[in-house]
């Protein structure tokens, strides 16, 4: 059988600053932050993080034919239905 490890995440890649942007995005009843990017060196944390922390999501793909779904396809319904603007 196949083992290992295998990541699996929604496409395309993003990174928090492009997640939070996109929730903004889908909340134009909320006026947007100013939010802007920073390097990992300047928010600090105890543990050591890497520089480059995607998912390479390739070994389930090709093991097991999956693709991955794009995570924007979702994010609108969740944000409407946490406002509670799905009602």
């Amino acid at each position: 059988g196949v083992g290992g490890v295998f990541h699996f995440c929604g496409a395309p890649q993003t990174s928090w600053h492009g997640f939070s942007r996109e929730i903004f995005a889908r909340a134009p009843w909320i006026r947007p932050p100013v939010i802007e990017p920073i390097a990992t060196a300047d928010w600090p944390t105890p543990a050591r993080r890497p520089l480059n922390s995607m998912l390479d999501c390739t070994k389930i793909a090709e093991t097991y034919g999956l693709a991955q779904p794009d995570w924007r396809a979702g994010l609108g319904p969740i944000v409407a239905e946490l406002s509670g603007r799905d009602r």
